[in-house]
């Protein structure tokens, strides 16, 4: 399957970037995160789900039914993104776990480059 991708910009408040070490887990940046992934996937929601349509379950090749957004956050780089990936899936349980799991890999693969 031709996975498309696009680029775009998106207002992050200052507070959130920074080393890795200064990132405060505080329930106000907990908060403040979350409020810009969720902005972030709603201004994409649409266009995904437009681009998913009439698309098999990416895992067991069902009709996909559901979306799941998983970003990944590296606003600790000198140039800092939000990456999310979009899973289709057919919304069972089986698959929604297998899309964790595979998003988990792409977060191994993101730390692993970054690191060497």
């Amino acid at each position: 399957m031709n996975i498309p991708s696009w680029e775009g910009a998106a207002s992050v408040p200052t507070s959130l970037l920074g080393a890795l070490l200064e990132v405060r887990e505080t329930p106000e940046h907990k908060a403040q995160l979350r409020s810009t992934l969720l902005d972030i996937e709603s201004k994409h929601r649409p266009r995904c789900k437009q681009t998913v349509s009439g698309h098999p379950c990416m895992f067991c090749g069902s009709k996909a039914t559901n979306l799941l957004f998983r970003p990944e956050c590296l606003l600790h780089l000198d140039a800092p993104q939000i990456m999310t990936n979009v899973y289709a899936t057919c919304g069972s349980r089986s698959c929604k776990t297998k899309a964790i799991a595979a998003h988990e890999a792409v977060i191994e693969m993101t730390t692993a480059h970054l690191q060497s």
